[in-house]
């Protein structure tokens, strides 16, 4: 079946999406991915509908799905080509239910984080991706539909038999993110993540954990990661993965 010729995200990648954790019938972090969304659309030259309204969407659609992840996929309405000819945003919700798989932790408190807990995680291999770095230009911080780049080096990871994940580089050479989630790096108590300057997909974890845990960014390069007292991916999806760097 052809897609709805109106459907400029399947067309020119013209979209963005927000993958929220569902967690009994609540989401924990809406009213971040609300804003990051919000930001994007803003960025996308997109009509944005208003939170209330979007709030009441996802409401009606939670009474049938209490645990696991909810995807918001926004994409422009009407047709025309490079020029729309309209800026209404549609949206289409789906969801996929998830179980726990003893490498998470998920902390979405304003309390302490148990640092000891997180060490105690199977730590997932991860290795450079090697075959191209990501641009740190401002449109490499949203989550467009036009994911080309992902997953093609989705595709390189599907062939590493011993690796789980990949450390993408920016082009100047320093850590930029995780194949689908955020790096952060912890010395003692203290947390850090790259600045959007450098390229990441803006994180609404890594957001949470800068205004309630003290995170703060910074450029990051291998040698940091090397020296860290504990490197993790993040995303508020699947929280906290401790990883470990293999060459």
């Amino acid at each position: 079946m052809l897609p709805n010729p109106e459907n400029r995200s399947f067309f020119y990648g013209d979209g963005f999406f927000e993958t929220i954790r569902v967690i009994n019938g609540t989401i924990p972090l809406l009213d971040f991915h609300l804003e990051r969304a919000q930001e994007t659309a803003q960025y996308m030259c997109m009509d944005w509908p208003g939170n209330n309204d979007l709030s009441q969407r996802i409401d009606r659609y939670l009474r049938e799905y209490k645990d696991g992840v909810l995807r918001l996929t926004f994409y422009r309405s009407g047709d025309g080509l490079y020029q729309p000819n309209s800026n209404a945003i549609s949206l289409h919700i789906s969801f996929r239910e998830s179980a726990p798989n003893g490498t998470s932790v998920f902390h979405y408190s304003e309390k302490k984080i148990d640092f000891q807990g997180l060490s105690n995680l199977r730590a997932r291999k991860v290795s450079i991706y090697p075959k191209e770095s990501k641009p740190m230009v401002r449109q490499s911080n949203y989550k467009l539909t036009s994911a080309a780049f992902y997953v093609i080096a989705g595709c390189y990871l599907k062939d590493q038999s011993e690796i789980d994940d990949l450390i993408i580089m920016n082009t100047s050479g320093r850590v930029c993110e995780g194949l689908s989630s955020a790096i952060v790096v912890q010395r003692g108590a203290k947390l850090f993540s790259p600045p959007l300057s450098e390229g990441p997909v803006e994180s609404v974890y890594v957001r949470f954990l800068e205004k309630h845990h003290g995170l703060q960014r910074e450029e990051l390069s291998i040698n940091d990661l090397d020296k860290a007292d504990a490197v993790y991916v993040v995303n508020a999806a699947k929280g906290f993965q401790r990883v470990e760097l293999v060459r």
